[in-house]
């Protein structure tokens, strides 16, 4: 079992559902800092207004479209910069088209490969790296 007591976390999809009670958990847990990842600017304010109301401070959100390799490479330079090497990566964002397979359209296909599959092999590319120099982290 993973220790999540003195880590930097870092939360795809980390502003509501499953993401964000994941999100508290590290935090009630003793993380370090919480970076959470979302699209969704309206959620990631309030998520973090409701964490920094129960005495959590050390919570930075940046808003993230997992599906664009180019933003996923610019906010993973962001984080490293600012926050440090992640520790633990818990890669949450996914999409799910909620329709038989056969009415899926090519573009409900694409996207969600986009961010189910493309996403987290990118986001786990640029954290990994620090994970194997400290020789210690869990993706």
């Amino acid at each position: 079992m993973t220790k999540i007591k003195d880590k930097n976390i870092l939360i795809t999809g980390g502003a509501n559902g499953i993401g964000k009670m994941l999100g508290e958990k590290c935090l009630r847990e003793g993380a370090s800092h919480l970076v959470i990842w979302d699209i969704n600017q309206e959620n990631l304010t309030k998520t973090v207004g409701e964490f920094k109301k129960k005495g959590f401070e050390n919570v930075s959100p940046y808003i993230v479209d997992v599906s664009l390799t180019e933003d996923i490479e610019t906010q993973a330079a962001k984080v490293l910069s600012e926050v440090g090497n992640i520790d633990i990566l818990f890669n949450n964002a996914g999409v799910v088209v909620g329709k038989q397979f056969y009415e899926h359209t090519a573009r409900d296909i694409d996207k969600t490969m986009q961010i189910n599959v493309m996403g987290v092999m990118h986001v786990t590319r640029l954290f990994l790296p620090g994970m194997i120099e400290k020789g210690a982290g869990a993706c």
